[in-house]
């Protein structure tokens, strides 16, 4: 998120918002209902949440907003066009979106095995079982790529080797 002032001071007071919520943001990730790992970054003139976390997108914003919905409001008054969204917890629906449009795109694990689940569907089957060449590069990717110039690579994070998120639910009683 391109924050509004670009000095070393947008960045300072970027930095001083996460540590005047410090404990706020460590209760908040221990209380979202989402198997997840979070953190904020400041990349450039940018601040970042890096999350990586399983369910749905839409449920684990909702979940933020309503365990830590006012350190939101003090990282997003520091962003270019954050003020539309603030203070969240009155604009639910705007800020799932405004963080959606903001989002990195997820480029699968191996990029020409892009759609190719959703293009078997239809029919269309991969003659070569070599993932590397790149002219297999399915278009809709390289669409994706044009419109979501920052993307994460690879989905491979593993937090319990071994475990699906259902089983470490299970195990831990919080049930679906």
């Amino acid at each position: 998120m391109p924050l509004k002032d670009k000095s070393p001071v947008g960045r300072a007071l970027a930095a001083l918002a996460i540590a005047q919520n410090k404990e706020a943001i460590f209760a908040g990730l221990n209380n979202v209902g989402t198997v997840h790992f979070a953190r904020f970054v400041i990349v450039g003139d940018n601040i970042c949440m890096f999350s990586v976390y399983d369910g749905d997108f839409t449920n684990y914003i909702r979940d933020f907003i309503a365990t830590i919905g006012s350190v939101f409001n003090a990282v997003v008054e520091l962003v270019e066009g954050g003020e539309e969204v603030i203070p969240c917890e009155d604009n639910v629906e705007a800020f799932i979106q405004w963080v959606h449009e903001r989002d990195l795109y997820q480029v699968p694990d191996t990029a020409t095995d892009f759609l190719r689940d959703q293009e078997a569907l239809n029919g269309d089957r991969a003659v070569s079982p070599v993932n590397d060449d790149l002219t297999l590069l399915p278009r809709k990717l390289v669409l994706q790529l044009r419109a979501n110039p920052n993307v994460s690579l690879g989905s491979g994070y593993r937090a319990y080797p071994g475990f699906s998120v259902a089983q470490v639910r299970k195990h831990l009683g919080v049930g679906w």
